[in-house]
């Protein structure tokens, strides 16, 4: 019902469902209508350009309505938990069918999501990032052709929640290797353990020049 984590994801729904979903909705000329008479709500306690419009252009093409605050601080208090949860319930007493929240605690996301009065996406926590995870993963999927045994480096900043999602989905493949480089910042320990112990290799080279090894590189 709700995406929270990456770690939540399945691989076996996310090769077998959502990458051939995305592949026919790139070919297919008409895109069903599967939003029609549904709304999407942004509540973005952080600004977002790519994540936002991402979403409510999705909307649009899906038959739907999206709707957006950018900076709700200025209208919605975060800081004390129990309001996300009237937040959610007033956005679903205004028959809005999905909210996709992005906010710097990850506990505001979790807290959302259980209200339970409609489905609830991160759109960007603190540490975590899972629709970006998926959208970086279809693409490597679709230009290497499978991202079992795959190389991948990840360049610039390695503490960013970007980062997390795509190692944390890395992970759920078969013999990946990882290239760290840093540019500022290191992998969180948690999400090394995590990580590694799924099998993932995570890599730091002391020279740059071993991303030459890399089948696809992820700039961040």
């Amino acid at each position: 019902r709700h995406l929270i984590e990456t770690a939540d994801l399945e691989r076996s729904w996310v090769e077998n469902e959502i990458f051939p979903l995305c592949d026919r909705m790139r070919s297919e000329p008409e895109i069903e209508p599967v939003m029609r008479g549904r709304a999407l709500y942004c509540l973005f306690y952080e600004p977002s350009f790519l994540t936002r419009t991402s979403f409510e252009r999705a909307a649009g093409l899906l038959g739907g309505e999206a709707h957006h605050t950018e900076d709700a601080a200025q209208f919605f208090p975060v800081h004390t938990l129990s309001y996300i949860d009237n937040i959610i319930n007033i956005l679903g007493s205004l028959k809005i069918d999905l909210v996709v929240l992005r906010a710097g605690d990850d506990e505001v996301v979790a807290r959302a999501a259980s209200a339970d009065a409609m489905p609830v996406v991160n759109g960007g926590s603190s540490s975590d990032h899972p629709t970006q995870a998926l959208a970086d993963l279809y693409s490597i999927q679709r230009e290497l052709g499978q991202i079992d045994g795959s190389t991948v480096a990840v360049i610039g900043r390695l503490e960013h929640r970007n980062v997390n999602a795509l190692l944390k989905g890395l992970a759920m493949f078969d013999d990946v290797r990882a290239i760290m480089v840093p540019f500022s910042g290191q992998v969180a320990d948690d999400v090394v353990q995590y990580c590694t112990d799924r099998g993932l290799k995570l890599e730091t080279p002391k020279e740059i020049d071993a991303v030459s090894e890399a089948d696809a590189i992820y700039l961040n």
